[in-house]
């Protein structure tokens, strides 16, 4: 409906568009509790989100959520049926009404109610990544961890079960994923009451191969430098990427590529110069989250130094 304003009921301003539309209606918040610490992404379900999508003008920027008295923040609509909102954090109030506006002046007044709870807080998730098969155990150091029989973790939206160590520390086991990519990982020790998603993302990669070694062979004093080639080596910046001899030695490992990383042997010999082991051969492997290790197909095989007792050049005879 066109608008124009006039001081003296006679001369008009320029008319402007003002545009009428249905008033929207929130049936349903899901989920509709989450940690006090905030960062919950909210969706809420109803009708008429988005009134203005075919016409010219958008009121994407004048669409807001309120969560109480804790405040408004912004809202993504999906569609006509669908808006997301992230819980502001709320460490008095454990439950606040949530409402929408979609010009930021009238808003819904459809009750529905946001639970706050106390959540798990994790300090510290080792590792923080693992390949897209699965079974990595992730260690999760933090507090407010109870031994409820009810310990789960969650990666992106699949949930597994966890277990409790002690007051401060959970052991999870990460599931298998289809793509690698990161996801929010949390975990929760009551049903439903998981730690924040934006505390900590994990990272699914697909797994490395090595597909060769070069050179196969070195000195027992070790430090040989060897190129390993393959395929998926990634280098994520934790300092986690290793070349592993017989599954026990870890050595530093750059990665160059991401079909080619570099190490070095590690020695054989002890203080005194002796293989008191003997050994021979170790199995080598890469990994690159100090857990979980490739296939041990490939075999770095140990000789001893030449050694010098005396060097006798050949008489050179002038005519």
């Amino acid at each position: 409906m066109p608008v124009a304003v006039t001081l003296n009921d006679q001369q008009l301003s320029n008319k402007i568009d003002y545009w009428y539309y249905e008033f929207p209606s929130i049936f349903m918040l899901d989920p509709n509790r989450g940690p006090d610490t905030g960062g919950t992404h909210v969706l809420l379900k109803g009708n008429n989100f988005d009134p203005l999508y075919r016409g010219p003008v958008k009121n994407y920027n004048d669409t807001f959520c309120r969560f109480g008295a804790l405040g408004v923040v912004p809202a993504k609509v999906l569609n006509s049926t669908k808006v997301v909102c992230v819980s502001p954090p709320s460490f008095v109030l454990r439950e606040v009404v949530v409402e929408v506006t979609l010009n930021n002046q009238e808003w819904t007044q459809d009750n529905n109610v946001f639970t706050y709870y106390k959540p798990p807080f994790l300090f510290d998730v080792e590792p923080l990544m693992g390949p897209i098969e699965g079974g990595t155990r992730v260690h999760v150091h933090g507090s407010n961890f109870e031994d409820t029989g009810t310990v789960r973790c969650k990666f992106g939206e699949t949930i597994v079960p966890g277990q409790y160590e002690n007051m401060n520390e959970l052991l999870c086991v990460s599931p298998p994923t289809k793509k690698p990519g990161y996801v929010p990982f949390q975990v929760s020790v009551r049903e439903d009451e998981f730690s924040s998603e934006e505390m900590a993302q994990y990272l699914y990669y697909a797994t490395p191969v090595i597909e060769s070694v070069e050179p196969t062979c070195g000195p027992e004093r070790g430090y040989t430098h060897i190129i390993i080639r393959g395929k998926n080596f990634i280098d994520p910046g934790f300092d986690e990427v290793f070349c592993v001899f017989n599954k026990t030695i870890f050595m530093n490992t750059t990665v160059f590529e991401p079909d080619r990383i570099e190490c070095s042997s590690p020695p054989v010999l002890n203080d005194h110069g002796v293989n008191e082991k003997n050994v021979r051969l170790y199995d080598i492997a890469i990994t690159l989250n100090k857990k979980d290790l490739t296939d041990t197909k490939f075999q770095f095989h140990y000789y001893k130094a030449v050694s010098y007792t005396h060097l006798t050049l050949p008489t050179i005879c002038s005519v």
